[in-house]
Order: structure tokens, then C-alpha cells, then sequence
């Protein structure tokens, strides 16, 4: 859109007001300028709507001054995004922090816990199955560990949180039977990082790397205030198998579709 900027214009001596002419005497009447009222066209005209002019949004600068205050423009020099923006966040994530994100993690013993977790492979876009993680109840893990359910695997989950006060759940692959590889000692190493510095986390060839935040001084984080148990109910809403006949586990177990 235009936007209609007013400047101060010259008034021609001649256009005075209130029929003045340059000398102050009356001004002689223009005969040709018709001054009587048709009331069939006051009534057309009445019915037209008309637009206002619309106001200017930018004064009028000073001679010699710029429209460009960059003064506006200026910021602190603190790190921009740092520090909570939310007081509650509805949706808690479970899954590794994105690679875009620096973060730290809760290193209160309270907010982590070694337990099985089922993750089923994602069947596709269109699917309802989209390979979130299942919360398996602690009575339920040797049943599953009999009959073999495939996808569930020893996880440690702790608490991160990101400049902006955003959170999640992260799950760690944790050592189970002895077996490891290089994405699990890496992903604990990353963690353990982050517990002390700001960090991201990063995929290498074969192992996730640590990238440490550069800005100077930065504040400490913020995280969740609720019960541990509170997230982990909020983070696996719908997706907390406590009964054998659970829907997914009958599915993993052939029993339906």
C-alpha cells in the first residue's frame, strides 16, 4: 500500500480566504461559477459513499534530517533469544533435541530414569503409527522381554531445555545386556556436556558430536518446575502401555492390525 505522505506547500496570494483579495477588499463574484442548489444532485451525491483521505503514518522530517532513524534499529549486545519467553508449555516432546538448538540438560538425579520404551518403526505420513515413543510400565517389562516385542529398547530419559525456555524429554540409549555402539556412548557423552555448558548436538558419521554455545556470560537455565512424573505423563499422553492387552502391543505381537 502507498502511503500518502503531507508536505507544506506554498499558498498562491491569489486563493485567499473568506473572498480576500492580495489588498483585503472583496473580491468581485466570478459570474461564471453557477452557486445555486439542485437538490436532485445534493441527493445523488448524498447516496455515493466517498473515502476519507488517508492520514499520513510518517511525519513530516525536518529540512535536513533523514527518515532513517537507525537509533531504533540498535540493541543490546546480550545474546538475542536468551531467557524464558513462556510461563507454561503445553506439549512436552520426546525425542533428541534438534541440531538447530542449543540447550542444556536438568542434571538433578531426580529428573532422570533408566525404564524400557517402545518405539515402533514409522509406516509413513499417512499412517496413525508415526514412531513416537511408548512409556512401558515397569510390570510389563518382563513380559515384553519374553515374548520379544521388537522396537523396545533401555532408555535413560533426563530433562533439556533451550534459551527460550522451551523443553522436552530426551531418550537415551542406555547399555542394556552389555551391547553398545558409537551413537549411544556418544549420545550420553553429548548429555553429560550439557548437563555443566550450553550445547548441541550434532550427527557425525558414525557418532553425535557436542558443539559448544560461543556468546560470553550466558544466563542459566530454566527448567520445569513440575514433578518429574508430571512430565513424563504429559510427554507420553495416550502412549502409556500399563495393561497387556494394550492396543500396540497386540499389534506388535500379531495378534491385530
Amino acid at each position: 500500500m502507498s502511503r500518502n505522505i503531507h508536505r507544506p506547500h506554498s499558498v498562491n496570494p491569489s486563493e485567499q480566504p473568506d473572498g480576500l483579495a492580495v489588498d483585503g477588499k472583496p473580491r468581485k463574484q466570478d459570474d461564471s461559477v453557477d452557486t445555486s442548489l439542485d437538490p436532485a444532485a445534493l441527493a445523488s451525491k448524498a447516496s455515493t459513499p466517498s473515502l476519507s483521505p488517508v492520514p499520513s503514518i510518517l511525519p513530516t522530517p525536518p529540512a535536513g534530517s533523514s527518515l532513517i532513524d537507525l537509533s531504533r534499529l540498535r540493541t543490546s549486545q546480550a545474546f538475542p533469544g536468551f531467557g524464558p519467553t513462556k510461563v507454561e508449555q503445553g506439549v512436552v516432546p520426546c525425542d533428541k533435541p534438534k541440531p538447530d538448538i542449543f540447550f542444556r540438560v536438568n542434571p538433578d538425579p531426580n529428573y532422570q530414569i533408566c525404564c524400557y520404551l517402545l518405539k515402533p518403526p514409522s509406516k509413513g505420513k499417512d499412517s496413525k503409527d508415526d514412531g513416537d515413543f511408548y512409556y512401558i510400565d515397569p510390570d510389563l517389562w518382563e513380559p515384553c522381554k519374553q515374548a520379544r516385542i521388537p522396537g523396545m529398547r533401555w532408555y535413560r530419559l533426563v530433562v533439556w531445555v533451550d534459551p527460550h525456555g522451551n523443553y522436552g524429554l530426551w531418550p537415551l540409549r542406555e547399555r542394556d545386556g552389555g551391547r553398545e555402539d558409537s551413537w549411544m556412548l556418544s549420545g550420553l557423552t553429548v548429555a553429560e556436556k550439557c548437563q555443566t555448558a550450553w550445547g548441541a548436538i550434532r550427527s557425525n558419521t558414525n557418532r553425535f558430536d557436542w558443539e559448544p554455545l560461543k556468546v560470553p556470560n550466558p544466563p542459566d537455565p530454566v527448567f520445569p518446575k513440575d514433578p518429574f512424573e508430571k512430565l513424563i505423563e504429559r510427554a507420553f499422553e495416550g502412549r502409556i502401555i500399563n495393561t497387556w492387552d494394550h492396543e500396540k502391543l497386540r499389534q506388535m505381537r500379531g495378534e491385530m492390525l
